[in-house]
């Protein structure tokens, strides 16, 4: 049988974030903490780690492609609000360099991304 908190009346609705922030915690630090070693055999890992250098390369040489077509500047400044987004001030870096054209501007941008996604996986 399911209980729902709220109409039992177990937990107040403000609590509730931090009962979701223990859960979170704790799964994260069993994670972390208790599994420190594969649990995936190391033939399997070998392969994973072939296919992923697969599946990279096709990503970057279609990246390379797609960001080397003529006129994709010229459209994504067109396309999208770019440059009303730089006037913002939010953020830690500029959205473009000084004397850099809108074109390395993206690239600068979709390689940060790619490197941040990365780094988190």
């Amino acid at each position: 049988m399911v209980v729902d908190l709220d109409d039992a009346g177990l937990e107040p609705p403000e609590l509730r974030f931090f009962v979701q922030l223990e859960i979170l915690l704790a799964a994260v630090l069993e994670a972390a903490l208790l599994h420190q070693t594969s649990r995936v055999p190391s033939e399997v890992l070998a392969r994973w780690d072939e296919a992923m250098d697969v599946v990279s390369g096709a990503a970057h040489a279609a990246y390379r492609d797609f960001v080397d077509l003529p006129g994709l500047s010229e459209f994504f400044s067109a396309a999208t609000p770019v440059d009303e987004l730089g006037w913002l001030n939010v953020g830690s870096r500029p959205a473009r360099r000084p004397g850099t054209d809108l074109h390395r501007a993206l690239l600068r941008t979709v390689n940060g991304i790619a490197a941040g996604m990365r780094n988190t996986g």
